[in-house]
C-alpha cells in the first residue's frame, strides 16, 4: 500500500490540496456524527432492562475492511490504491478512515494530477454500558442522515443524498462518500459490498 507521505509537505499542489480536503470532509463527518450521537444517547436512555452489546467492540480497520471486502472493485472505474486518511498536515491518523485512489483518464501516470480521491470511507462505533448499542446506533444514524432516502438491502439500516451514504452494521455506523459526487450508483455499489463483508464479520 502506498504511503500518506504523497500528502506531505513538498508533494505536488493537487496532492497536496487533496489531502486537506480529504481531512477537511473526514472532520466533518465526525463532528456532525458526534453531536448528533450526543442527542441520541439523551433520547433513548434506557432505565430497566440490561442493555444488549453491539458486535463491534471497536471500529475495524479502514482500510483492511475495503481491501478485504473486495469494495473497491464494485466501483464503476478500476482503482489504484486504498490508502489511510491523513489528517491536515499529511501525516497518518488512526485507521478509522480510509480513501480509494483511481486515475484521472486525461493525465500519464507520471503526471502530478494523475491520481484522485473517488470515495471516502469513515468508521464510527457506538458504546454504552446502559443502553442498547444497536438501538443507540439506529436512532443517531436516522439523525445523522434527516433528509435522505431510505437504502434497502445495504447493511442494516442506510441511507443516501447526492452520493453520501450512511449505513449501520450492528452498532457500526459507517459514512462513504463519492467525493467527486459522479455516480452515486457505484457508491451504493461500494456501500453495500463493504457492507456484507462486515455483517460477516
Amino acid at each position: 500500500m502506498t504511503s500518506t507521505g504523497d500528502f506531505a509537505a513538498g508533494a505536488p499542489p493537487g496532492r497536496r490540496w487533496s489531502g486537506v480536503r480529504i481531512a477537511f470532509l473526514a472532520g466533518m463527518a465526525a463532528l456532525l456524527f458526534a453531536a448528533v450521537a450526543v442527542t441520541a444517547f439523551v433520547v433513548i436512555r434506557g432505565d430497566d432492562e440490561p442493555p444488549a452489546d453491539g458486535r463491534f467492540a471497536k471500529p475495524p480497520p479502514a482500510c483492511e475492511s475495503v481491501t478485504r471486502s473486495d469494495a473497491a472493485a464494485a466501483l464503476d472505474r478500476p482503482f489504484i490504491d486504498i490508502r489511510p486518511t491523513p489528517d491536515r498536515d499529511g501525516k497518518p491518523r488512526d485507521d478509522t478512515a480510509c480513501y480509494v485512489i483511481v486515475p484521472r483518464d486525461e493525465y500519464a501516470p507520471d503526471h502530478p494530477f494523475y491520481e484522485r480521491v473517488y470515495v471516502t470511507v469513515q468508521f464510527f462505533v457506538h458504546k454504552s454500558s446502559h443502553q442498547d448499542e444497536n438501538v443507540l446506533a439506529a436512532k443517531t444514524l436516522e439523525m445523522t442522515a434527516e433528509g435522505f432516502r431510505p437504502l434497502d438491502g445495504v447493511g442494516d439500516q442506510a441511507y443516501v443524498k447526492d452520493g453520501v451514504i450512511w449505513m449501520r452494521v450492528s452498532n457500526l455506523t459507517v459514512n462513504v462518500r463519492d467525493t467527486p459526487a459522479e455516480s452515486e450508483a457505484a457508491a451504493i455499489a461500494f456501500a453495500r459490498t463493504l457492507a456484507r463483508y462486515l455483517q460477516s464479520r
